[in-house]
């Protein structure tokens, strides 16, 4: 049986198990799962990594398993590259699995939820396992109520449509925004009301409001939102690509009239006639080849990255490339 991580951190008060196998490549997820596990097991430390790339942490490991320690210690050890180690290996710890310490909570993480490798098979048979792949777009509003629910964040709904919808889907920063926000307002409940306050306070500015700006030509707004991302540790290489995949869309929308997202968010999408209507095609196009020059000129020179990416907004909000 495959658990959700909701069903999962569920069972923990009832049953911790002694071996947790946890299936796909959604970060957050396998964390968040683990420090609940944490929390409900009451360690006294941090749970203990291994990556099996590294055969001392594979001796390390073994070594943990086959001794017998004088005192009783709650251990959560994670196991990660398990697919890498030697067939020795593979067989001590799969022995080890049918019959665990008491005191000890293996993790075994495997990024690859469809992998057909035997190891993991073998494990996910001894072992609960959960699924910590992405989930599909229609369960992530579910998925996030669930989290601010155990978290005891108080989120207006209609404030909590708005931030799905603003951040493509994407559940970490769904969260790192709704927490940012949440402490920018005082842990008190977020109403739809208060959103501009708030987003004020948190100085709360995304790649994708400089896209959109930047597709209405709005200089003055641009230039702002540039620093804020700057000022926020937003490297420039990244706001790069965000502005080619943005004009990238745009040419492509121009001539095949078809809606292509290019790791767009569904407002700038929605916007993509609208700002198409303030370019020329020639100058699409002359944008997207200074933005290659861009990136090669950032990678191998020394000038003020910062310096040069302004003007480039300058540039084409000004209609420089028309």
């Amino acid at each position: 049986m495959v658990y959700s991580v909701g069903k999962a951190i569920r069972t923990l008060n009832k049953q911790i198990d002694n071996i947790y196998f946890l299936s796909g490549d959604d970060y957050f997820l396998q964390n968040f799962f683990i420090e609940n596990l944490n929390e409900k097991f009451n360690t006294d430390g941090k749970p203990r990594h291994f990556n099996f790339e590294e055969d001392k942490d594979v001796i390390l490991f073994l070594e943990e398993i086959s001794g017998i320690s004088l005192f009783s210690k709650k251990d959560i050890f994670i196991i990660r590259n398990l697919a890498r180690i030697s067939k020795n290996s593979k067989d001590e710890i799969l022995t080890y699995l049918n019959n665990p310490k008491e005191d000890l909570v293996t993790i075994f993480v495997s990024n690859d939820f469809y992998s057909k490798n035997k190891i993991f098979h073998s494990i996910s048979s001894k072992a609960k396992t959960v699924d910590t792949r992405t989930p599909f777009p229609n369960k992530i509003k579910e998925w996030i109520k669930y989290y601010l629910k155990i978290n005891k964040i108080d989120v207006d709904p209609a404030f909590l449509d708005e931030i799905i919808y603003s951040n493509n889907d994407e559940i970490s920063t769904i969260v790192g925004e709704i927490e940012k926000i949440y402490l920018a307002n005082d842990c008190k409940k977020i109403t739809y009301d208060s959103i501009d306050d708030v987003l004020k306070k948190s100085k709360n500015i995304r790649p994708w409001h400089l896209l959109d700006a930047v597709g209405k030509k709005d200089c003055k707004v641009s230039i702002e939102y540039i620093e804020s991302l700057e000022l926020g540790g937003q490297t420039v290489i990244p706001l790069i690509i965000n502005l080619y995949n943005l004009f990238n869309a745009m040419l492509i929308h121009e001539y095949n009239s078809t809606s292509h997202s290019y790791g767009l968010n569904k407002i700038i999408t929605s916007n993509m006639t609208r700002y198409i209507n303030n370019y020329e095609k020639n100058e699409i196009m002359n944008i997207i080849i200074e933005l290659k020059n861009m990136d090669i000129l950032i990678k191998s020179t020394n000038l003020n990255h910062q310096n040069l990416m302004s003007i480039l907004i300058i540039k084409i909000c000004q209609g420089y490339y028309g």
